[in-house]
């Protein structure tokens, strides 16, 4: 990291000030209180007096008002100074504020400091969590004082008189909105504690299954989730039976096989809105989404209210769309788009024709390496556990009329309807007009809530719920992906729509 800083050690300190605007406060330096200074060489030669006519000029040293024998103007909380001078070897000194430090407690400082730097002499390649900085006399007191505030700790304990406590009304959390208009996703961050958010989940799953059918988006941010190890762990808390099955996203080359990266699109172009694998049988009722890597610019995962965009969406395209469903055709092949053997992750046809067979998709061999497949399946449906009407389906992802213009004009010179690699209609085959497509995307853009990712966060939705898309980005950006609680069209007696 520090090899890292180096390579911009050449911007000027006002402009990363400038850029980060930090409270600002004149007595002391803007981004940090504890400072460690090593000067090399810099011990100036000793110089003869210079002589002008009546002036004479020479090198003196210079005494500071002392405070605790220190300089009293210290700009930062602690300052640890070392100076290599060519005669006297390495030259220490502590610049402190009085006010927060004793005197005794810099000394001993001072002390550990030279025992850190005799102890990594010999052996040089010692671990730093393997350093003892401890002296044995201190080491005995430290002992000692554990040792007396735990017998006073634990005559006090025994003179409490018991109570129950509920670890939600403690407010370990917080709750809070994007704004005052705006109720989605919840946002839970840690209520001014050290929380370990993975086994408050584990202590908390009913609660918040009840937030996330509430709500259908839970927000996590702030909490000290570092990478996708620790998010992995976080999933399984929730929900042992991750998903690992998903032939559309890439697997992520870190945890135990539970995590994806997003299926790639480019990222000039708004993936839009949908429900994952609302176009299967069988599909995750929660997803989550990690950030590790905000994007320069936008890279927003924009999230949707199924439940609002089936209110919106006009009655009668409600009634089309419920009585016939949603046909989907897709064509593998190598020459655009991912190919049957990356998605169905089989070289063998038998093995990808037992899969169809199993969930209920039509398949048709158009050549070698042409599959197409044809799937039937419901434009809506109620949610198992709150009984909500949702709108459930990717048509907005299959359909042309939800493409560019000149990438739809591009496609259609180079395959006919049935040949696009994805394409939809209505359940009994006609064509799904463009105006419907328009309204129903007009219905998701009207129910759209959009914020920017900070890194750490971690967005869970309830995948019938609430549907999510992705804005157009610039520069790098790293979420993971994970997903689980797979429900099935046979779980909710939904009929075969073929």
């Amino acid at each position: 990291m520090t090899v890292q800083a180096y390579v911009h050690q050449d911007l000027p300190f006002e402009k990363l000030v400038e850029a980060l605007q930090p409270q600002r406060n004149a007595q002391s330096t803007p981004l940090f209180q504890v400072k460690f200074l090593f000067e090399s060489n810099t011990a100036l030669p000793k110089q003869a007096a210079l002589v002008f006519s009546d002036v004479v000029v020479k090198q003196e040293g210079v005494v500071s008002e002392t405070t605790s024998g220190y300089a009293a103007s210290a700009q930062t909380d602690l300052l640890l100074r070392l100076a290599q001078k060519p005669a006297e070897g390495l030259i220490g000194s502590f610049i402190y504020k009085a006010g927060l430090f004793k005197q005794a407690t810099i000394e001993r400082m001072a002390r550990d400091y030279l025992k850190v730097l005799e102890t990594i002499s010999s052996p040089p390649d010692m671990r730093i969590d393997e350093l003892d900085i401890v002296s044995e006399e201190e080491g005995e007191k430290s002992i000692m004082d554990a040792e007396k505030k735990l017998s006073t700790a634990f005559s006090q304990f025994k003179r409490v008189q018991l109570r129950p406590v509920h670890l939600q009304q403690e407010r370990l959390i917080q709750t809070s909105y994007l704004s005052a208009k705006e109720q989605l996703p919840l946002i839970i961050r840690p209520q001014g504690v050290e929380l370990d958010l993975i086994e408050w989940a584990k202590s908390n799953r009913t609660f918040l299954e009840s937030e996330l059918r509430k709500y259908g988006a839970l927000l996590f941010r702030d909490f000290s989730v570092s990478s996708p190890t620790e998010f992995e762990q976080f999933a399984l808390a929730l929900c042992p039976d991750l998903y690992t099955e998903n032939g559309e996203h890439v697997p992520a080359d870190v945890g135990s096989g539970n995590l994806y990266t997003p299926v790639f699109y480019a990222p000039e172009k708004k993936l839009l809105w949908h429900n994952e694998n609302s176009f299967n049988s069988t599909w995750p009722m929660k997803i989550w989404f990690f950030c590790t890597q905000v994007a320069s610019k936008g890279g927003e995962t924009p999230i949707a209210d199924s439940r609002s965009v089936f209110e919106s969406i006009d009655p009668r395209i409600r009634e089309q769309f419920m009585q016939k469903g949603i046909m989907y055709i897709r064509n593998y092949r190598d020459r655009l788009g991912l190919s049957w053997q990356k998605v169905f992750r089989t070289e063998k046809k038998e093995e990808v024709e037992r899969y169809c067979q199993a969930a209920a998709i039509d398949f048709e061999w158009k050549g070698e390496d042409h599959l197409r497949t044809r799937l039937i399946r419901p434009a809506v449906l109620k949610h198992p556990q709150t009984g909500d009407w949702v709108w459930w389906n990717q048509a907005t992802h299959w359909h042309p009329a939800c493409l560019d213009k000149e990438v739809r004009t591009s496609l259609l010179t180079l395959f006919s309807e049935e040949d696009l690699p994805r394409n939809c209609f209505y359940g009994d085959g006609s064509p799904i007009e463009e105006a419907t497509m328009a309204a129903i995307c007009e219905a998701y853009q009207e129910a759209e809530v959009s914020f920017p990712w900070k890194l750490g966060d971690i967005l869970m939705l309830d995948n019938m719920l609430t549907a999510h898309a992705r804005n157009p980005y610039e520069g790098s950006r790293k979420i993971y992906v994970s997903m689980g609680g797979m429900c099935t069209l046979k779980d909710l007696s939904v009929p075969d729509f073929r």
